[in-house]
């Protein structure tokens, strides 16, 4: 038990400094995507207007380096994601780490909204079972995964208790003696089966755990005045 209580305690503490990270990461992420764009454009439209040459070459060396990170922001904060997707990476995590998916059930989305933007929190809860290794495998496989801004926000285990075995009952045969009428036949008392011990480590638990993912809402394009 005081196994489980630390590995919550770090497994939250963790979490709660990379949610941190991620919400600094908002707070930036728009005014970067910004000069980007600036950048963007300004080199844009000094590659057409430079004559060829060295100058434009490089002109256009730089444009392709600035692409390249606008696309990267891009992928990092999407603007939007399939649920399809997400229950397919879920699926597929599972099934990589030998954990009982029991249940996937998505919640209200939250949003976020700062002086950069405004942000959708699309979560889900998950109910799994399995053993600390898979477990831990699981939650590692899920975050390393193609959705970058996929966190885990709560996570409570409990130990599932070995199953209860039924009891036996061992019958041996006798010899059956003469007895008067009306003597009670003695019943054999039953044989109780030792409860199997998991190795170490091998205890399977149960595990709820809230993912969230965060995309960026897009922004309504303004209707041209007539």
């Amino acid at each position: 038990m005081k196994r489980i209580f630390l590995l919550t305690l770090i497994v939250c503490s963790v979490f709660g400094l990379l949610y941190i990270a991620l919400f600094i990461g908002y707070l930036r992420e728009r005014s970067v995507q910004s000069a980007l764009q600036e950048q963007v454009d300004v080199l844009s439209q000094a590659v057409v207007n430079e004559p060829p040459g060295d100058r434009q070459a490089t002109l256009q060396a730089a444009l392709a380096t600035a692409q390249a990170e606008q696309a990267a922001l891009r992928y990092i904060f999407p603007s939007a994601l399939d649920s399809t997707e997400i229950v397919a990476h879920i699926v597929r995590a599972a099934a990589e780490n030998h954990i009982r998916l029991q249940s996937v059930q998505a919640q209200t989305p939250l949003s976020i909204t700062s002086e950069t933007g405004t942000y959708e929190v699309l979560r889900y809860e998950l109910r799994v079972e399995g053993t600390l290794p898979d477990v831990s495998a699981f939650v590692q496989r899920l975050e390393d995964g193609t959705i970058g801004t996929l966190t885990l926000e709560t996570l409570s285990m409990s130990l599932v208790p070995p199953p209860t075995p039924t009891p036996a009952i061992t019958v041996v045969p006798t010899p059956t003696p003469a007895v008067r009428r009306g003597t009670p036949t003695p019943t054999p008392a039953p044989t109780a089966t030792p409860t199997p011990t998991p190795e170490p480590g091998l205890e399977r638990y149960r595990v709820t755990l809230l993912l969230q993912i965060y995309t960026r809402q897009q922004e309504a394009t303004p209707t041209p005045q007539p």
